[in-house]
């Protein structure tokens, strides 16, 4: 039994693995949940201020959103990316936009950097 060849197979399996579990840039469903959780932060700080007074129809509504593209922004590992959104906000109504964005993934999944 040649063991140099089964620890050189053992070795480049091992590598395909770890390099498998690099980072990527987030998907298009990854984007919608961190600016969705945006919003959500955003609505629930505006209805702490407004209280009862504020109804649902003077909150920001994330209707669609889409990305364009992403680029590696930083060696931090976050990620800018090009969306185009469509929002609904108060007195403004419903706008389509696009902007650049940056992304970094956490330990609860990926959120927007400020």
């Amino acid at each position: 039994m040649d063991y140099n060849k089964i620890w050189g197979a053992v070795l480049v399996i091992g590598c395909a693995t770890v390099l498998a579990g690099c980072k990527s840039e987030p998907s298009e469903s990854d984007i919608q949940s961190a600016i969705q959780q945006n919003v959500d932060q955003s609505n629930q700080q505006a209805k702490s201020i407004g209280g009862k007074a504020l109804t649902d129809n003077m909150l920001m509504k994330v209707n669609n959103i889409k990305k364009l593209a992403c680029q590696d922004a930083q060696s931090d590992g976050s990620y800018k990316c090009k969306v185009e959104m469509e929002v609904t906000a108060p007195f403004v109504g419903k706008r389509q936009t696009t902007g650049e964005l940056t992304f970094i993934e956490g330990d609860s999944g990926w959120r927007v950097v400020q």
